[in-house]
C-alpha cells in the first residue's frame, strides 16, 4: 500500500514539473517591428505620412509628429521567409519622397543594416523637403454675398523644387481657368466635388481636362477657379476648400488613398494653407 502511493505520488510530481514548471517554458515570441521618427527640413510640421513598401502596399501611417511603427508580420505575406531587403517610402502630398531600407535573413533582421540598426530602429535621418508652397485666397463674406452666381477662388503656389504638378484645366477658345476643387462641410463631412463646365457657341459641353504643368524651381503661379454656386447647390454651414493636384513622382494605387479627384484624395496629407468658405 505504501509502495503504491509512493508511487502515484512520484508520478504526478513528475507529471506536474513537466507541464507547469516555468523554468521548461519558452518565453513568448517577441513581436518584430521597425519603429523610427521621421523629420521635416527646416520646418517644424505636424502632419501625418503614408508609409508604403516598394510593392506598392499601403503598410500605414506616422503620427502627427513622424513616429512609426510597424509589425514585421504586417509586410508582405511569406515574411518569414524572406531573406532581402524591403524598401519603406515615407510620403505627403507635397513634399519629396524619400525612403529607407531593410535586410532581413529568413525573416529577421541582419546585422548588416544600413538604415535601421539590428533591433529594427531606424538610424538614418529622414528629414522630408518641400517642395511646393499653396494656399487658397477665398473673397471675404461682403464679397461673396455681393457676387454674382459665380465665385472666384484663387490658389497661390510657389515651387520649391523643378516639378510637374497634375492638374485639371478648364480652357474654352481665349478663355481658360483651373478646375478641381473639393469642398468639405466641417459639420457633418458632407463632399461636394467641383469640376468646371461650360457650353460652346453651338450649346455642346465642355468638359475641363487633365494637364500636366512644369514649374521651374521658385516659380509662382495664382491659380484662378471659377464656381458656379448654383452647380453644388450648398447647404449653409462652414466647408474647407481644398484643390485637386498632384506632383509627378510615382504611381500609387490604393482603395484608400486616391489620387484622383475624389473623396479619397482628401486622406492623402499635406500642409497647404486652406481656407474656410461659410454659408449662411
Amino acid at each position: 500500500m505504501y509502495l503504491f502511493k509512493f508511487i502515484f505520488m512520484s508520478f504526478y510530481l513528475f507529471f506536474w514539473s513537466c507541464t507547469s514548471n516555468p523554468l521548461w517554458e519558452s518565453e513568448p515570441t517577441k513581436e518584430r517591428k521597425l519603429t523610427g521618427k521621421i523629420g521635416f527640413l527646416s520646418e517644424n510640421l505636424e502632419i501625418p505620412l503614408i508609409i508604403w513598401d516598394e510593392n506598392f502596399k499601403i503598410l500605414g501611417e506616422t503620427d502627427r509628429v513622424g513616429n512609426f511603427s510597424i509589425l514585421l508580420k504586417d509586410l508582405p505575406s511569406g515574411i518569414d521567409e524572406i531573406s532581402g531587403s524591403i524598401k519603406l517610402y515615407f510620403f505627403a502630398l507635397n513634399f519629396a519622397l524619400d525612403s529607407a531600407q531593410v535586410f532581413l535573413i529568413n525573416g529577421d533582421f541582419s546585422n548588416n543594416q544600413t538604415d535601421f540598426n539590428q533591433n529594427g530602429e531606424l538610424v538614418k535621418n529622414i528629414q522630408l523637403k518641400k517642395i511646393l508652397e499653396g494656399q487658397i485666397f477665398l473673397p471675404s463674406e461682403e464679397t461673396f454675398s455681393m457676387q454674382s452666381d459665380t465665385l472666384l477662388i484663387r490658389f497661390q503656389i510657389k515651387a520649391l523644387s523643378r516639378i510637374v504638378v497634375k492638374t485639371y484645366k478648364y480652357m474654352d477658345g481665349v478663355f481658360e481657368c483651373n478646375s478641381g476643387l473639393i469642398f468639405k462641410n466641417i459639420e457633418n463631412n458632407d463632399i461636394k466635388i467641383y469640376n468646371h463646365v461650360g457650353l460652346d457657341s453651338h450649346g455642346l459641353i465642355i468638359q475641363d481636362q487633365i494637364k500636366y504643368v512644369e514649374y521651374d524651381m521658385n516659380e509662382t503661379s495664382i491659380w484662378r477657379y471659377y464656381v458656379d454656386k448654383n452647380s453644388l447647390s450648398f447647404e449653409p454651414g462652414s466647408y474647407v476648400v481644398i484643390p485637386y493636384l498632384t506632383i509627378e513622382q510615382f504611381n500609387l494605387v490604393d482603395p484608400t488613398y486616391s489620387f484622383d479627384l475624389s473623396n479619397e484624395f482628401l486622406n492623402i496629407p499635406s500642409d497647404f494653407l486652406l481656407d474656410t468658405l461659410k454659408i449662411r
